[in-house]
């Protein structure tokens, strides 16, 4: 895998098939823990749109309390039972509970359908052949987007401190990791190389013209 830019490209992902797959499947996964399935099945570029409030008897609109909450972004939806989902969907204050939940309500929408909008991005992207090229919004899409993921692995390799991530690579070096954890590890390291070097890009502005290239080995 390289990332750099080029003359016409904001950043460049030059993935392999197999790195392809890595990106759409876990990028798929957080959608789906998101709430996002249906706009997964929409075709790639063309959002699906919120079904219209159905006409009454009058042929005027009938708009219920929940039609007018989503209307204006206010989410009906309870405090996250998955530690992953709740990493990405956080409590405001973890030593209020009332708060955190008016907070939730007035908020988790919006937030859920940034993530996902992001998300989506990565994905039609990747849904293109060839070389993948961003401009500098589908970059920045594409960093919050794998940064997402990156917090779910972490979750559910326990990883919430510091001392936690040196805990993890200690043992990974001493050869005490099972497969499926060794593999875990590796797919993080991954994201977060690729996440870490488009963010880069964004922050050093390389952009059309920049030389600068990296490659994951």
């Amino acid at each position: 895998m390289k990332i750099h830019s080029t003359a016409r490209a904001f950043a460049v992902l030059d993935l392999e098939p197999g790195e392809k797959h890595i990106f759409r499947s876990l990028l798929s996964d957080v959608a789906v823990m998101l709430g996002g399935e249906d706009e997964l099945d929409a075709p790639a570029g063309e959002p699906e749109a919120d079904a219209a409030p159905e006409a009454g008897e009058s042929g005027a609109r009938e708009v219920s309390a929940d039609d007018l909450a989503r209307l204006v972004g206010i989410s009906t939806a309870e405090r996250p039972e998955d530690p992953a989902v709740l990493r990405l969907l956080p409590d405001v204050d973890g030593d209020d509970a009332e708060r955190s939940a008016e907070f939730r309500r007035l908020t988790e929408h919006d937030l859920r359908e940034s993530k996902l909008a992001n998300i989506r991005i990565a994905l039609y992207d990747l849904s293109l052949t060839g070389r993948i090229e961003l401009d500098e919004a589908h970059t920045r899409a594409w960093s919050m987007a794998l940064n997402d993921v990156r917090l779910v692995l972490a979750t559910r390799m326990s990883m919430a401190s510091e001392s936690d991530v040196e805990d993890l690579y200690a043992r990974e070096a001493a050869d005490e990791l099972d497969d499926q954890q060794a593999t875990m590890l590796t797919v993080y390291d991954f994201l977060t190389w690729a996440q870490e070097r488009l963010t880069s890009i964004l922050l050093s502005g390389l952009g059309p013209g920049a030389a600068d290239e990296e490659e994951h080995a």
